[in-house]
């Protein structure tokens, strides 16, 4: 299998710009490259870049913004059967900015981002502690969904943790779900033991005050395209999306189905394949982008996410 066939499907995975198109027919000199933005309230949004190169090198972005300068963050690899290939760990630049190589076989992540701990903590900065709060931080200011009680604590620290797949699958019946949350936790394994749940519950599932779902979205193929999922819990007070610069538009009024689940509100979209740049010419730049923009009743603010994969074969 060459470089490109590996990234096959990855129109359908980049969230809110899935296709089912194919990369089988790309030649040695094929590249690819996808993106997917993580919205996060009253800060800098995080941006992930997955690059395959001309010459089969694989790796990763992470371009989170100075607000997000100095954190540690560990991405978790994994391949199609969820088996763990290995985990990267690094801290930020001073511009919230750090990259690293994409195992092989990896076709899922899942990453977290936090404060690092203070030199004085006792704990260092170790690979297996980079995550562990810092015995004297991490205090919660108050957010949107934290308790009082919960933000006077002076042992929790400020996770964002996200996921997807790399190379997402069209294979009935998977959705190739995109999820973020901010959580307020003690340390990694509690972050853990209350995000577990709602990952397998999906969709409804009861929120602990301490986590904040802030990226819910499938994509699934379907016979005439994809289907866009997306879920908030709340209501959405706003919701558009445009893919390729108007080759296909949705909002709440319009080419949607919407509904509630669990105090979640749920839109779906299906886009047609007719929306989506796709071709096998050899040295030509395939590139579809979407425009997501969204705001629920629990929101602070509308958030604007900007996903894209763009290939050539």
């Amino acid at each position: 299998m060459n470089h490109s066939s590996i990234w096959r499907r990855a129109g359908l995975g980049l969230v809110a710009l899935a296709l089912s198109l194919s990369l089988q027919a790309c030649g040695s000199t094929g590249q690819a490259r996808g993106k997917i933005v993580i919205p996060v309230p009253f800060s800098d949004d995080i941006r992930i870049e997955f690059f395959v190169s001309t010459t089969g090198e694989k790796h990763f972005d992470v371009n989170a913004g100075p607000v997000h300068a100095g954190k540690c963050f560990k991405i978790t690899w994994f391949d199609e059967d969820g088996n763990e290939l290995g985990v990267t760990e690094g801290t930020t630049d001073d511009n919230g900015f750090d990259s690293g190589p994409v195992p092989d076989d990896a076709m899922q992540f899942r990453g977290k981002l936090a404060p690092c701990p203070k030199p004085d903590s006792g704990k260092g900065a170790s690979a297996s502690k980079m995550l562990e709060p810092p015995v004297d931080g991490g205090v919660v200011t108050a957010r949107s969904r934290p308790s009082t009680d919960l933000a006077e604590s002076r042992y929790l620290t400020d996770f964002l943790v996200f996921g997807g797949p790399l190379v997402p699958s069209d294979d009935p019946g998977k959705d190739n779900l995109t999820f973020a949350f901010q959580v307020f936790a003690e340390n990694s394994a509690q972050v853990e033991a209350l995000l577990d749940p709602i990952l397998q519950g999906g969709i409804g599932s009861p929120l602990p005050p301490a986590v904040e779902v802030l990226r819910w979205t499938t994509m699934e193929a379907t016979p005439s395209g994809s289907r866009l999922t997306t879920a908030l819990p709340g209501q959405y007070v706003q919701w558009s999306f445009d893919l390729n610069d108007g080759s296909f538009t949705a909002d709440l009024l319009n080419n949607v189905t919407r509904y509630g689940i669990g105090g979640w509100d749920v839109v779906e979209t299906n886009i047609p394949f007719s929306a989506f740049d796709q071709g096998i010419a050899p040295g030509v730049v395939y590139d579809n982008h979407g425009v997501l923009s969204h705001r629920t009743d629990l929101m602070p603010a509308t958030k604007t996410i900007h996903d894209g994969f763009e290939y050539s074969n």
